[in-house]
């Protein structure tokens, strides 16, 4: 059991495998299938009448091929397996995987019929699947080999140059006839389950990493609260909402008082224990539709919808209250003060005010705040600052990116790849009637095909008149229907009504039209197999699970019902095609155009919607995971992420044995920059301190945003003297950068730096080398600033 829950659990995060481990999936399903078909061999020559069901005298040389491709496949894997710990992304591994599992598939489906069912499912469902857990360019190889490979074997079918479904004969009774259907289901039911599974399960991992990642990008590591980024995106939202609606917005910036001497009087980790704290007691303190993001260092933004001044004065005023009531002790037992300054504006007079200028003029209430005693509110005007001609931003940056010099045809495709890829945030009706409109376009298209194939001489013999008018007909009337559908869904869209059982109604209708289109050409027939995998998987895509498995269920029982009846002769199989006696396994031009015809479609939507769909979650979960890790207002790796590398870089330096140094800078009087030139200008302080740093550094080395005005420098394999030279070199170029305030004046920038190396004691974690850092960065500052102090920590003692 235990084991059981391993694999489970690993089966879970399939996405996190690498490039290789991911590879081995479809060689080891290869390998299994090829298992299944070498049991099936088996069971068909223990049967007395075995010549009457297949061509036995081919069982048993595709025995010893099939037994081939097992020992290739198993090869493979423990190539794979060895391979997953030198070259773990190893891309040409990931074509010779994909190409196997292509090549021996489609040569599966040739022995019991290139136009099969189990042709179908595979050629269908295989790239979906792949798109799933290998790389987009591998698939697209891998897809095209592989259709061109059972596109060659159909062809050289009806030329007669090799037999078709050379394993199996055609059903002549009954008997054979359960035999013949019996099979296909065999051989296409493991693809089924597998292909549907493996969507279903990596689909809804993908999900939850998505929303984890996500939530990891808009939250503050220390504190819980939105981030700079996002409580910014919520800030341009709600007054986006404001200007619309009309309820006035209440925005206050907030500012711990004294809070750099808290970090030099009692450490660093009380400074952040009084960050955690007052955002727990603002969270408290807000209501329920209000929003609390860490805006900087120590200052916090407050979103208060749909509050006039004198609702917030009231809000704000107890938040400052709490604070001051905070109760917090260092280490030592000694009390820390806290208290903080608040800066309060509103849009009620001025609602088409933008969100930069609410918070320049909360700034600026703040900065009177904080010049008038600390502790305590001050509310700004907005009218005045707007009036005096600052412009509100009222675009966000999507709407300024320019598109131009694109060619018009070239501009209305990219539309169209964009709005593919973008249908995961359609609404629940528009993606209705996308699958809507999708079964319309098949409709129109069997409609066209059996009005020409009536009055085209070559293919009169081939074709059942009568029931091509009655497919005519037929399809005539479910387009109307499909229109009506259509409008109905785009009513209750325009009008913003969601039809819960619309899903139940869209996931059905494709389904049982998709079968019942294929019936026509053979319920076994590729088409039916296409459908069978590409609707649960596009699906799985679109809509809920409990939709999408009733209607895979629905058509997986129609299909299954019908070939039975056929094979009983309830039903005649493949009634659009004429000729004497059943249909089962013919093959001619006709029949290969027509089942094309009938498969391309829909193999060709699947396919390209898991292109788009697959490539934008990649693409999306990528700048999503970049902005987890990234520090939104200098682009440098954020709290979270550096603090990960120094943990990794401790462990690494401990195995391997060359020294680690970590520096934490902080530059000198941020506090007094911000108070006399205000925010934006210790936001480009920020910004150019970052690159600066970056600039410095060697490629090995990382910088990262520790706190406010802090950073974190990690230093790999670096002795202490080397260490010191590199910190020298930024403090130089730190204090030669050139900042300038909003007035045009210099803004002289400098900073401290501790430094620590664990040279001579690889055993120290990473807690303590930042302690030690921290208690350098103290001295540093103690001795006059702009200066760097190194440190180094204990020897490890002889018994460790």
């Amino acid at each position: 059991m235990q084991k059981l829950d391993a694999w489970r659990r690993k089966l879970a995060t399939i996405q996190e495998w690498s490039g290789v481990e991911r590879a081995i999936i479809p060689i080891v399903l290869t390998g299994l299938i090829y298992l299944q078909y070498f049991c099936w061999g088996l069971f068909v020559l223990s049967l007395d009448d075995s010549d009457r069901f297949t061509h036995s005298a081919l069982l048993w040389p595709q025995a010893m091929v099939l037994l081939a491709i097992m020992i290739a496949a198993a090869a493979l894997c423990l190539l794979g397996m060895r391979l997953r710990r030198t070259q773990p992304e190893a891309i040409w591994f990931q074509h010779l995987s994909a190409n196997f599992y292509g090549v021996c598939l489609v040569w599966g489906g040739y022995l019991v019929g290139s136009l099969s069912l189990p042709a179908g499912i595979v050629l269908a469902g295989a790239p979906i699947m792949g798109f799933l857990i290998l790389d987009r360019r591998v698939m697209l190889v891998a897809i095209t080999v592989a259709f061109l490979n059972i596109l060659l074997f159909n062809l050289a079918a009806v030329g007669e140059w090799l037999p078709y479904a050379p394993l199996l004969r055609s059903p002549v009774d009954t008997g054979s006839a359960l035999f013949w259907v019996s099979s296909h289901l065999f051989f296409a039911m493991p693809h089924l389950l597998v292909n549907t599974a493996i969507c279903a399960v990596v689909l809804a991992q993908w999900r939850r990493r998505e929303a984890q990642v996500l939530a990891l990008s808009l939250t503050d590591v220390l504190t819980g609260v939105h981030n700079r980024r996002s409580i910014l995106a919520l800030l341009e939202s709600e007054v986006a909402r404001s200007r619309r609606h009309g309820p006035p917005l209440a925005v206050a910036l907030l500012d711990l008082d004294h809070f750099k001497r808290i970090n030099d009087s009692f450490g660093h980790p009380a400074g952040d224990a009084v960050l955690q704290a007052a955002a727990r007691e603002l969270g408290a303190t807000l209501r329920q539709n209000d929003a609390l993001g860490r805006f900087g260092g120590e200052e916090f933004l407050l979103l208060l919808p749909q509050t006039t001044p004198a609702e917030a004065a009231v809000v704000v005023e107890r938040c400052r209250a709490r604070l001051a009531a905070l109760d917090l002790r260092s280490d030592q037992g000694q009390p820390i003060p806290v208290s903080a300054s608040f800066g309060l504006v509103c849009n009620d007079t001025v609602p088409d005010v933008s969100g930069e200028l609410l918070i320049h003029a909360a700034d600026m209430a703040l900065y009177q705040a904080k010049h008038s005693g600390r502790n305590r509110v001050v509310q700004g005007d907005v009218a005045a600052l707007f009036a005096a001609g600052t412009a509100p931003l009222t675009h966000t940056l999507a709407g300024v990116i320019a598109t131009g010099g694109e060619h018009g045809w070239w501009k209305r495709w990219r539309g169209w790849q964009q709005m593919a890829a973008g249908v995961l945030e359609w609404t629940l009706m528009a993606r209705v009637a996308l699958v809507l409109c999708l079964v319309l376009t098949m409709q129109v298209g069997v409609l066209i095909y059996a009005l020409v194939v009536q009055w085209l001489p070559a293919a009169a013999a081939q074709v059942d008149a009568e029931f091509a008018r009655g497919l005519a007909w037929a399809q005539l009337a479910q387009c109307v229907l499909s229109l009506l559908l259509i409008g109905l869904v785009l009513r209750y869209r325009r009008r913003g009504v969601k039809v819960a059982w619309f899903d139940y109604l869209a996931t059905q209708y494709f389904s049982l039209s998709m079968v019942a289109m294929g019936y026509g050409v053979g319920v076994f027939c590729m088409s039916s197999g296409a459908v069978l995998t590409v609707g649960p998987m596009v699906g799985f895509i679109l809509f809920r699970r409990a939709p999408v498995v009733a209607a895979a269920v629905s058509a997986l029982a129609t299909i299954v019902a019908l070939a039975y009846a056929c094979a009983l002769g309830w039903l005649p199989y493949a009634p659009l095609i004429s000729v004497q006696g059943p249909a089962w396994q013919l093959m001619s031009p006709l029949w290969l155009t027509t089942t094309y015809l009938f498969f391309v479609p829909v193999m060709v939507i699947g396919v390209a919607l898991a292109d788009q769909i697959f490539g934008r979650w990649r693409e999306r979960e990528t700048q999503v995971r970049a902005m987890s890790l990234t520090d939104a207002l200098t682009g440098v790796h954020n709290r979270r992420s550096v603090l990960g590398l120094l943990d990794r870089e401790v462990a690494r330096t401990f195995r391997l044995g060359p020294p680690l140094a970590v520096v934490i800078m902080d530059l000198d009087h941020f506090k007094k920059i911000n108070d006399t030139w205000g925010h934006p200008t210790g936001d480009r302080v920020l910004q150019q301190a970052a690159r600066v740093i970056a600039g410095s550094l060697r490629g090995s080395d990382t910088v990262g945003r520790f706190g406010g005005e802090e950073f974190l420098l990690l230093l790999a394999d670096t002795s202490m003297e080397g260490a010191v030279a590199l910190a020298e070199r930024c403090r130089a170029q730190l204090a030669a950068a050139v900042v300038t305030a909003d007035d045009g004046g210099p803004v002289a920038v400098s900073a401290s730096f501790g430094l620590v190396s664990n040279e001579g004691n690889f055993t120290v974690d990473g807690e303590a080398l930042i302690k030690a850092a921290d208690e350098a960065l103290y001295r540093a500052k103690q001795d006059g600033r702009n200066r760097v102090v190194a440190v180094r920590v204990p020897a490890a003692s002889a018994s460790s």
